[in-house]
């Protein structure tokens, strides 16, 4: 949101996810495409044209809600899934009891994926067309990857049931996530067996055909056929799949033959994966260390690729920790956290982006005494960021906050005193708030006082005091506050007579992107003064400004146009920039065509002369030429074209 935000350490425990932060309004999606559809469910891709357009994978399941054993079942899912969110997990965006699209069924939502799924890739490979990048090292990622979110399932218990190439899918640059779209955590065997032929399938553990639960066991021998059938492929898979008497040698304990080009780092894990009893398996968090310790030492491997996933995904579940944490301790009270899981929600930093639930956490954490709860909370109202936009609310909360000393809240209220939104306009109430935050170094505080003093506007008009609030915005390099010092020392307003550093602030702002410096660095090549004397690179920078909406940009270069004495450029230069709406541009093109000057409103009249001033310093882009650096001796030399 552009707000200075603090986040703090919390204690670790643990504890479910509020199922409230995962409500999603599916009854304003709009149906796109049904992925999948059986008797007992379907999967379709839906679009939020209410939040940017966002799409979403959502699970329908055809159950009676009314029954207390299915809502149980449902609700045991949605926590499950909600505890799932990793780097390597497709992320679980919510639910809803009543999906209108599919006769007010219970649904989950996914994350799109932007991606193929695994036995999509797989599918090509075969066919020889696999894409670029699908290589040793991004197999071995895949399956790290794999092996990571699978693990980190596991730690809650939270069994997959279903892992297969089918329930792989790829995001961007083909980051591997596991997703879950099958029915079967909702169906028991019987019911199933309804929909389809009961089938042995190769990513089954075999003591499953014994039972009909599921198991953290069962997980890791899928695994192992998992990463069998990334290495090995799927013409090789189905050719062990599709021989004669496979199942039996499985239930057996015969495994099928690995094919001689997988490196041996990795026969080992899948040999160590599948074995027959399921006491003799690995934990997932002993797959994980497998990988960690043998997979960098299996050649003509990419290890700066691995070092850069895995860097990634450390540093992701590291950022999912801590919110876990925050979360928890906000569950306890905590106002601090309270502030600060809801930073994380807004910004979606180790946890799902929910802008709703982070106004939800704000209001808790302002209601319980956190001034930056109450600062955050007043942003939400103000922008009606998740919550009704209620200006007046926002108003009092960042007067809260202010008055307990919080500067970014000082300068918020500030802005709505000045501006009247919110509350009644005070322009000296203003410049005390804006002062206050100040004086705590708040750069936007310090630019905005420097324009109150230029004005006069709610504190004394002095250019000199101006010149210091910009001076200390502008060391904190705040681009505005070094365009406004940099303007007042060229054009000669204040004392000081420092050109150089002037200059060196508004070469700055211009790399910096600010919009008005690049007018007044054009204007420095054209003489060559603070920068080389180049005509090409003056207009490259006007250029520039116009690129970023800059209305000035346009008269820089009519007065390119007029040095150069193109009088027909010079009057399509000119046009631009009157229909742009610069003052300067107005006032010329007013006097050369005889056109009478609009009058100004009250309201534009009152605005102050801030709005009306030549960005362009017409004494240092005209300085050395004929032409008088007036809008007069501008109007005299475009007629004498």
């Amino acid at each position: 949101m552009g707000i200075e935000l603090s986040v703090a350490e919390n204690p670790a425990s643990q504890m479910d996810t509020p199922l409230y932060n995962y409500l999603v309004p599916v009854e304003t999606f709009r149906p796109l495409e049904v992925i999948y559809e059986n008797p007992l469910g379907n999967v379709t891709k839906m679009r939020d044209e209410n939040d940017n357009n966002t799409e979403y994978l959502v699970k329908t399941i055809y159950l009676d809600m009314g029954q207390m054993l299915n809502s149980i079942a449902f609700f045991e899912e949605v926590q499950n899934l909600s505890l799932s969110f990793h780097p390597t997990i497709l992320p679980f965006a919510g639910f809803s009891v009543s999906n209108p699209h599919s006769g007010r069924r219970p649904c989950v939502a996914f994350d799109s994926y932007s991606g193929m799924s695994l036995s999509g890739i797989l599918e090509m490979e075969a066919n020889k067309v696999a894409p670029e990048n699908w290589n040793l090292t991004s197999k071995i990622i895949t399956a790290f990857g794999i092996a990571l979110g699978l693990n980190y399932m596991h730690s809650y218990n939270f069994i997959h049931g279903n892992l297969n190439a089918d329930s792989i899918v790829f995001g961007d640059e083909l980051w591997p996530y596991i997703a879950n779209f099958s029915l079967n955590n909702f169906f028991d065997e019987d019911s199933l067996a309804l929909i389809a032929p009961k089938k042995q399938l190769l990513w089954r553990a075999p003591e499953l055909n014994l039972q009909s639960d599921k198991t953290l066991k069962a997980d890791v021998y899928a695994f192992g056929m998992l990463v069998f059938h990334i290495f090995c492929g799927k013409t090789f898979y189905e050719q062990v799949e599709n021989s004669p008497g496979i199942y039996e040698k499985i239930h057996s304990a015969t495994r099928p033959k690995i094919a001689n080009d997988v490196p041996n780092e990795i026969k080992k894990i899948i040999q160590f994966c599948w074995a027959p009893d399921p006491n003799g398996r690995p934990t997932m968090a002993n797959v994980v260390r497998l990988f960690e310790e043998s997979v960098g030492a299996i050649p003509n491997i990419n290890i700066s690729e691995l070092e850069k996933f895995r860097e990634k995904v450390k540093n992701l579940t590291n950022d999912i920790g801590k919110a876990r944490n925050a979360m928890i301790a906000a569950a306890g009270g905590d106002s601090g956290a309270q502030n600060n899981y809801g930073v994380m929600l807004l910004n979606g930093k180790g946890v799902r982006k929910n802008i709703a639930a982070a106004a939800r956490y704000f209001q808790q954490s302002a209601e319980n005494d956190c001034i930056e709860g109450m600062n955050n909370y007043a942003y939400a109202l103000e922008n009606g960021a998740g919550i009704t936009k209620d200006i007046d609310l926002a108003a009092k909360y960042f007067k809260m906050a202010a008055d307990k000393g919080f500067k970014n809240a000082q300068n918020s209220y500030a802005q709505m005193l000045y501006k009247g939104n919110g509350v009644a306009k005070n322009t000296t109430e203003a410049a005390k708030y804006f002062k206050m935050a100040a004086q705590q170094n708040s750069s936007p505080a310090q630019y905005r006082l420097g324009l109150l003093h230029e004005t006069g506007e709610g504190t004394t008009l002095n250019c000199n005091e101006s010149l210091k609030c910009y001076k200390a915005a502008a060391v904190q390099k705040y681009p505005p506050a070094m365009y406004r010092y940099s303007y007042l020392v060229i054009n000669g307003k204040v004392d000081d007579k420092n050109m150089t550093e002037a200059y060196k602030n508004i070469l700055a702002s211009a790399q910096m992107g600010y919009p008005r410096s690049f007018c007044v660095l054009g204007a420095m090549h054209v003489i060559g003064e603070g920068a080389p004397k180049n005509i090409e690179a003056a207009k490259k920078q006007f250029e520039k400004a116009i690129e970023k909406k800059e209305n000035s940009g346009h008269f820089g270069l009519f007065l390119l146009d007029l040095l150069r004495k193109d009088k027909e450029m010079a009057l399509k230069d000119l046009s631009a920039a009157n229909d742009a709406g610069y003052y300067d541009a107005q006032q010329v093109y007013s006097a050369y065509n005889n056109v009478e000057v609009k009058q100004e409103t009250e309201d534009e009249a009152t605005k102050g002369n801030l709005e009306k001033e030549s960005v362009i310093p017409l004494h240092l882009i005209l300085k050395g030429s004929q032409i008088a650096p007036t809008i007069n001796g501008i109007v005299a030399a475009l007629k004498e074209l």
